[in-house]
């Protein structure tokens, strides 16, 4: 009995049996927090790729197939440090009829890893974007951000997908033209 009461009062060892109680669950909050920063600064870089394809198109008169190629490997460096292998990313100019509402129409679509849309398709804009008789550039970029760590896996899940359009008027013409 007197070698119970003894240990039972005996308080050496308590601080390294609470750090083993607390370790596991301040290793998975860091690794956890590790991750969260992570998606974010994958979905605000999927947003920066979406502007930056519509930005590079709007600011010129035309397209060929070489710029678009130099556009979607722009878009793709954007994404750095991520593997952007399998990232989606479509540009298309909407043109709008001169009719009073105005019709919004694809003129030309352009597309990675994702089908483009049908030149002439009937195409739905947000809220009044766009002057009759214009075009507005769409930049839609799909992007998958897999997990780091095994508590990203249990935080999040196995991977997170995220995607932005972005909307755009060309600066220097009503319709930005393609050209083969």
């Amino acid at each position: 009995m007197r070698m119970l009461r003894k240990l039972r009062r005996d308080r050496r060892g308590l601080a390294a049996v609470e750090f083993a109680l607390i370790a596991p669950v301040m290793i998975i909050l860091y690794l956890g927090i590790v991750e969260l920063s992570d998606a974010m600064i994958a979905h605000r870089k999927v947003t920066t790729a979406a502007s930056t394809a519509a930005d590079l198109v709007g600011q010129a008169l035309s397209v060929n197939d070489k710029d678009m190629q130099n556009i979607m490997a722009s878009v793709q460096s954007v994404m750095a440090p991520y593997d952007a292998t399998d990232m989606t990313v479509r540009i298309t100019s909407v043109v709008l009829s001169l009719a009073s509402p105005p019709n919004a129409t694809v003129g030309w679509s352009d597309a990675t890893n994702m089908s483009p849309l049908n030149k002439g398709a009937a195409y739905t804009l947000p809220g009044n974007l766009g002057q009759p008789g214009g075009s507005i550039i769409v930049a839609e970029v799909t992007f998958t951000h897999d997990a780091m760590t095994v508590a990203g896996e249990m935080t999040f899940g196995k991977s997170l997908t995220f995607s932005d359009k972005f909307y755009l008027e060309p600066r220097r013409t009503l319709q930005v033209s393609r050209v083969p």
